[in-house]
């Protein structure tokens, strides 16, 4: 069994898997806390997935392996958060802070990158990075705790392989790279092209297309809005409009946008078939349907495993019950990423300090199964357990209750409720409109 908390050793090192924007919180937050800190990150780049690559993989769907494009941003991508949330708490979105104040409101992607470089400069994290560096396994010593990563480094002529052993590792490799593509039925019948959003970059190439977009989170709002200014027509399709009787409601802002019900997959034609509406034909399909958790550096049910898309076992979906000295940062989802990022870091960081005391491991456990449970009886998916949306206020004051933090500001809370407002009334230009609350962030407009 490995050691508990309370018994082991101090952690002194530490490494950071990643140097996105969960990787680079929480080697601050780690720093903060005096550890040695060590960030592996397999690009050139800081930045994670707000690094836009405008190459796409030769199979659209992305569920081929020999040339994995990290990145998932399509060129028109703006956040659809305002930057006031967005920011980490002490490092504002504006010209005081890691942006500028004449920045949008709902920075570009570009902006948000530019954001993050700052931060890194700003908090000296780049010289605790070793780039190209790519973590390919992670091996767990039960006796001493210790963990050992398997290192393969591209920082020469010739690729190199080492290890190097820590005291605690922080998992922060992101989980918006690798394609979730559901089956449906009949899809060999299907004769047009099969693309994952994974893949997308740019509308131009869908004009005069009739075009189906599977999927009704963020990435498929946008997508689906911003194909119809090209293609001819847009089924955009999901669970979310099964409740529309008869054929589709078609969206008032864009006429040649339609929204069906969840796809079932393609007839002996090669239509599209729909749960409600009736079959159509189509030249391209698209699945914004998300993306799978990956931890290919460890071995399956050793510290985790993945089923259905749901990460366990996990306390405070971050600690392994067993392995107290591992923590996953990020994986919550429909959330306020940053802050959570945040948030979730520095109580990471006060549990490899100790000043934040977890239960016995077989508590732990349990109350991740208590969780579980209580997901089931609400008739969530498997796959969306992770998935935070209402819950996530409760669930980061918990977190910062345990760091002797003050809960959530007022003003953080009430821009999350008129976004959510002003979204639903205003769908393709919730981001270009007035806001009546605001955080400390400082706007030109």
């Amino acid at each position: 069994m490995p050691i508990n908390q309370l018994n082991s050793n101090p952690v002194h090192t530490v490494a950071v898997i990643g140097a996105g924007a969960s990787g680079l919180v929480t080697a601050r937050e780690l720093l903060r806390q005096g550890f040695d800190v060590t960030i592996f990150e397999q690009s050139e780049h800081v930045g994670g997935l707000w690094v836009y690559d405008p190459e796409i993989e030769s199979d659209g769907l992305g569920t081929h392996k020999e040339k994995r494009v990290h990145s998932s941003l399509y060129s028109s991508l703006r956040t659809n958060l305002p930057r006031d949330i967005m920011a980490f708490s002490d490092y504002t979105f504006d010209s005081d802070g890691g942006g500028l104040n004449q920045w949008p409101r709902f920075p570009h992607h570009t902006q948000v990158r530019a954001y993050l470089n700052n931060f890194a400069r700003d908090f000296n994290l780049v010289e605790k990075i070793q780039f190209n560096t790519q973590v390919i396994r992670q091996e767990y010593e039960t006796s001493s705790s210790k963990i050992t990563l398997h290192l393969s480094c591209d920082t020469g002529p010739n690729k190199t392989f080492t290890e190097k052993s820590f005291d605690a590792v922080a998992v922060c490799n992101g989980h918006f790279s690798q394609p979730r593509v559901p089956d449906l039925s009949g899809m060999n019948h299907f004769s047009g092209e099969l693309l994952h959003s994974h893949n997308y970059r740019q509308p131009d190439s869908f004009k005069n297309q009739r075009v189906a977009v599977f999927g009704v989170s963020a990435s498929g709002v946008d997508i689906a809005r911003e194909i119809a200014t090209q293609a001819s027509e847009v089924y955009w399709c999901g669970d979310t409009f099964n409740q529309f009787e008869g054929e589709a409601i078609t969206d008032p802002e864009q006429k040649n946008l339609h929204l069906f019900s969840c796809p079932t997959g393609a007839d002996a034609n090669g239509n599209i078939t729909f749960k409600k509406n009736t079959p159509k034909p189509i030249d391209t399909f698209i699945y914004a349907t998300g993306y799978h958790y990956n931890f290919p550096f460890i071995k399956q049910e050793e510290i985790v495993s993945v089923e259905d898309n749901y990460v366990s076992p996990l306390y405070q979906q971050i600690i392994p019950p067993h392995h107290w000295n591992i923590g996953f940062i990020g994986i919550p989802f429909l959330i306020v990423p940053f802050p959570l990022f945040e948030i979730q870091a520095r109580w990471f960081s006060q549990v490899l300090k100790k000043k934040v005391i977890l239960p016995d491991a077989d508590e732990m456990k349990a109350l991740v199964e208590a969780r579980e449970l209580d997901l089931k009886h609400r008739n969530r998916k498997k796959r969306l357990y992770h998935q935070l949306g209402e819950d996530q206020i409760a669930y980061l004051n918990k977190l910062l209750s345990d760091t002797n933090e003050p809960a959530l500001s007022q003003w953080f809370l009430k821009l999350i409720e008129e976004c959510q407002t002003v979204r639903t009334e205003y769908p393709s230009t919730y981001r270009d409109e007035k806001y009546s609350n605001h955080g400390p962030t400082k706007l030109s407009d």
